[in-house]
């Protein structure tokens, strides 16, 4: 059978949530779309996919983590101490500057901010330096965080794409233009799912809902030993991501670093251990038919035939579930 998650369908989504008349916002949204419909499995890192157009993207991140996908010709890249720093090249008034700060083993330390167009390396270095400090002057602090921006050249300018934490499960992406006047104040927020709190709330309540929720207890928390990687955060990040992905862009659905056997094989193994746990899984293995055919329902109701709608969605269920684990190999 031919991949059939790589079969996309008419999604409502992504959606502009004000600054709908400006020309900007909509060649932002057209973006989105695109990064939408990529195959990557998180739409923040999606730039390397996304087909080219009439809007440049000068710096955005790659699937590799703590890089970025840069425009040579738009994008001077700078050392600064410890920092690396992507300078904007061609603005009349003000421009966007992105610094990337090593901080630890859980990755790198970002901040965009606004400086006068004329302002030379050294006097950036100097603007940066005062920002930490205070953030007064002739720097502009627009936001800080774990996540890498997006830089893009559109229509009127560069305009900058804040997509949230990367831990964040379809996060907004909030834009900003290179205007003083305005920092702090996106002119347009994209959304990319409905506003929930939990990822597991994007799914129909019922037998869907349930085999994500029993997935997730059966993970279980963080061990005390796990130490400052955090494996089980970053498992449970990713199968968040995944149920995120399963409703709308099923495509996007990586196959996880087990397969479904040796998922079954270790649960199974897991489930002799307690009697409790026995009874999750047992009761994880008695929902999954009809998760099944609700996940089934919503892509034919999506324009899929009855068979892709079921090859479909039984791909993605098994693979939505070994997102939720990693176990160890011996071959």
């Amino acid at each position: 059978m031919a991949d059939a998650a790589e079969d996309k369908f008419a999604s409502d989504w992504p959606k502009l949530y004000y600054g709908n008349e400006l020309p900007a916002c909509t060649d932002v949204l057209g973006v989105a779309r695109r990064a939408f419909l990529s195959p990557a499995e998180w739409v923040f890192e999606a730039a390397a996919q996304v087909p080219a157009s009439d809007t440049q993207i000068i710096l955005a991140p790659t699937e590799r983590s703590d890089s970025f996908l840069i425009d040579s010709g738009f994008t001077e890249v700078r050392q600064m101490g410890s920092s690396t720093v992507f300078l904007h090249k061609y603005s009349s008034r003000q421009r966007f500057v992105v610094r990337q700060t090593p901080f630890n083993s859980n990755g790198d330390f970002y901040g965009l901010y606004l400086v006068p167009s004329s302002a030379t390396p050294d006097m950036i270095a100097d603007m940066l330096k005062q920002a930490d400090r205070d953030n007064t002057g002739d720097v502009t602090k627009v936001f800080t965080g774990w996540q890498r921006p997006w830089l893009i050249y559109a229509r009127y300018g560069a305009v900058a794409i804040d997509t949230k934490e990367p831990w964040d499960f379809l996060a907004d992406w909030f834009v900003y233009v290179e205007d003083k006047n305005r920092v702090g104040q996106p002119i347009c927020k994209i959304a990319f799912r409905p506003d929930v709190r939990n990822a597991v709330d994007l799914l129909p309540a019922g037998p869907l809902r349930e085999f994500a929720e029993l997935a997730d207890e059966i993970l279980g928390p963080p061990s005390p030993n796990e130490g400052t990687l955090n494996p089980t955060a970053r498992i449970r990040s990713r199968a968040r991501n995944a149920l995120a992905n399963l409703m709308e862009r099923p495509w996007a659905i990586k196959e996880p670093y087990n397969s479904t056997r040796e998922v079954d094989e270790n649960l199974t193994r897991w489930a002799e251990q307690d009697s409790f746990q026995k009874e999750q899984y047992d009761r994880l293995k008695a929902v999954y038919p009809q998760a099944l055919l609700v996940l089934t329902q919503h892509y034919t109701s999506l324009n899929k035939s009855e068979s892709d709608a079921a090859a479909l969605a039984r791909q993605s269920l098994e693979r939505v579930l070994g997102t939720h684990f990693v176990f160890h190999k011996t071959h």
